[in-house]
């Protein structure tokens, strides 16, 4: 780009001093941000942003250490058992120099570990939700009654979910194994309870049924399985039942210690 393309876009003499030739990286910056705002600070605001959540995660590393007492190898040695994951001291070290990224689960379990407030407000959109420990917990619950603190089994960390009242179940069984093998996390959206044709739900049936996560079908209405095992019937609505939630996302763990998590 020269003056002339410039005077061609409408641009006069006024501003930097282009002297008519090729212009400078500094002078092109100006332009992008004199024309369009924003266009050049976007990028720069950007890693603004990263460099400060990075700075503020770090020291919040050293601080939880220093709330809870513990060594980073006894921290670490509480992560690995807590995630099912190997964590070493080393890692926990570059946590708290800024080396080494934290994971949402991780950020999550030093918080319960050590007893210090996570800033998830610095992560992304991370949300903390807890799980429960079963689905019996989940159908228990009044749709406006908040999760006890004794049905919570662990919180697990998610991002990118929209607003809404969120809980994580484990998967059992295979009668959802086409989306949701057993082992898999489910997390469900109680503030919705729309039924939609094709959706998926945990929904509490009176009778024998009690509460499952199926599919719903609307024509005839029923819940349905979706699974490679032709055992699994449909559930025929004759009862009165509840819609706990939708389910939004289904995540599965495939590391080495996934087995001990589903039956």
């Amino acid at each position: 780009m020269d003056a002339n393309d410039l005077r061609d876009l409408g641009w006069t003499s006024e501003g930097p001093d282009y002297r008519g030739s090729r212009f400078h990286v500094r002078y092109v910056a100006h332009i992008a941000t004199h024309r369009q705002g924003g266009v050049a600070n976007l990028v720069t605001d950007e890693c603004r942003d990263t460099r400060y959540a990075e700075r503020m995660l770090q020291e919040w590393a050293r601080d939880a250490l220093k709330h809870s007492g513990l060594s980073q190898a006894e921290l670490a040695r509480r992560l690995t058992a807590h995630l099912h994951r190997a964590i070493d001291r080393a890692a926990v070290n570059k946590m708290t120099l800024g080396k080494r990224a934290i994971a949402g689960d991780e950020m999550i379990a030093i918080e319960e570990i050590t007893g210090f407030p996570a800033p998830l407000e610095n992560a992304d959109g991370l949300i903390k939700v807890p799980m429960l420990d079963s689905l019996v917990s989940a159908g228990n619950l009044s749709p406006r009654e908040p999760v006890k603190p004794e049905d919570v089994d662990r919180y697990v960390a998610a991002s990118g979910l929209p607003p809404g009242d969120w809980i994580a179940l484990s998967v059992e069984g295979d009668s959802m194994d086409l989306v949701s093998p057993p082992g898999s996390v489910i997390f469900i959206n109680r503030a919705d309870t729309r039924l939609v044709e094709g959706g998926f739900y945990v929904v509490a049936i009176e009778g024998d049924h009690g509460t499952t996560y199926k599919r719903y079908r609307a024509s005839p209405e029923h819940f349905a399985p979706y699974s490679t095992n032709r055992d699994h019937g449909p559930v025929i609505i004759d009862d009165a039942f509840r819609v706990v939630g939708r389910v939004y996302r289904t995540m599965l763990d495939i590391g080495p210690h996934a087995s001990r998590r589903g039956k």
